[in-house]
């Protein structure tokens, strides 16, 4: 599918009737209380946030808590259809429309699971096409060949955000850089390794059979534990292969 962004997002004068992905939730469970990074000087953390090429794996509650510290409302409108919520990250009118899905690439049987910030929740999904994951997890290797990662695959929900805006596709682009970054700076507060990947996922939509036209994969990065290696040094402290 190819999206021509020509025109800039205008409001609507009056919401339209809400739609969203669904799901093919084969489980679900409540995840744990969230457990708050150790505190720190904003400053620091901005400067000691890297991108990390060696990647080990992490148990999934470190990776959920840290996801959910990230995404979970601080604020819910009251009696509203589109769930606005205030968050860490902007999004266009605070309906955090780009979900986080989180693929386990390093078990024999992959699974991929779906955060929800509303419930606080954590979603097991229908896997219909493996083969999908498979090509997925060959694209990541090949641009991290040294990790073993946990990644994270970004999907906007592109019903949802034009049920308030027409032209609306550029705000899933914007949302979901700004949740990058800001899934990025969280994961360093965790002292955890992360890294944007430059590939967008659409494997792994493809995997749940969802159709494109609502399911709109739009970025991918990869979490885990940071993994020592080796680097030659360059003038002004910095490794090689950081950013």
């Amino acid at each position: 599918m190819s999206i021509l962004i020509d025109r800039d997002p205008q409001p609507k004068a009056s919401p339209g009737a809400l739609d969203q992905i669904v799901w093919p939730v084969r489980s679900w469970r409540r995840c744990p209380a969230v457990v708050p990074p150790p505190d720190g000087s904003m400053i620091g953390l901005m400067e000691s946030r890297r991108s990390g090429r060696t990647i080990g794996p992490a148990p999934l509650r470190e990776v959920l808590n840290a996801i959910a510290f990230c995404t979970r409302p601080r604020f819910v409108l009251e009696n509203d259809p589109y769930h606005r919520t205030r968050r860490l990250s902007p999004s266009a009118g605070a309906v955090h429309a780009v979900d986080v899905l989180i693929v386990d690439q390093c078990r024999s049987v992959p699974r991929i699971w779906r955060y929800d910030p509303l419930s606080h929740s954590l979603e097991t999904l229908r896997i219909a096409e493996s083969s999908a994951v498979q090509r997925f997890s060959i694209l990541t290797q090949e641009l991290l060949p040294d990790s073993r990662p946990t990644a994270l695959v970004f999907v906007g929900d592109v019903h949802r955000i034009e049920g308030l805006y027409d032209h609306a596709h550029s705000l899933l682009w914007r949302d979901a850089g700004a949740l990058l970054q800001t899934l990025a700076l969280v994961a360093a507060a965790y002292r955890l390794a992360f890294c944007p990947l430059g590939i967008l996922g659409g494997e792994v939509v493809d995997a749940l059979m969802l159709d494109r036209e609502s399911a709109l994969p739009v970025g991918c990065a990869a979490i885990g534990r940071p993994r020592s290696v080796r680097t030659a040094v360059r003038s002004g402290g910095q490794s090689e292969g950081e950013d």
